[in-house]
């Protein structure tokens, strides 16, 4: 789940878990983008990636149109690519933010990397 089933606004996840060491982390953690999508876009990433990433398989697997097909798949990449701008948006906040003392360096480096899908 990443959208609220109450207000549609999306999720913010505050705490995670490892399994292994019974360790728990809490604070504000950001999902990558792909795990920002949509459910079912992240549904047709998977089965486009399933389809060796080949459209004309894709197609078939889901009894649609090429045409069809490629309308969905520029809608994710315009949802990836407004995802990124609002990402390179709020880093530019974050390093405006560490320049004026608001965060330390230590968090703003933690909220970028967790954008760039890098922790």
């Amino acid at each position: 789940m990443i959208s609220c089933t109450i207000c549609k606004q999306p999720l913010q996840s505050t705490s995670v878990y490892c399994k292994q060491c019974d360790v728990h982390y809490k604070g504000s953690f950001l999902l990558p983008r792909l795990a920002r999508l949509p459910s079912d876009s992240q549904e047709l990433v998977e089965q486009f990636l399933l389809c060796g990433g080949k459209l004309k398989d894709l197609a078939q697997n889901l009894g649609v149109s090429y045409p069809t097909l490629r309308k969905k798949v520029d809608g994710i990449i315009d949802q990836l690519k407004k995802l990124q701008q609002d990402d390179m948006e709020k880093q530019n906040q974050i390093l405006n933010d560490i320049e004026e003392g608001k965060i330390s360096s230590h968090k703003g480096i933690r909220i970028i990397k967790e954008m760039n899908g890098e922790l």
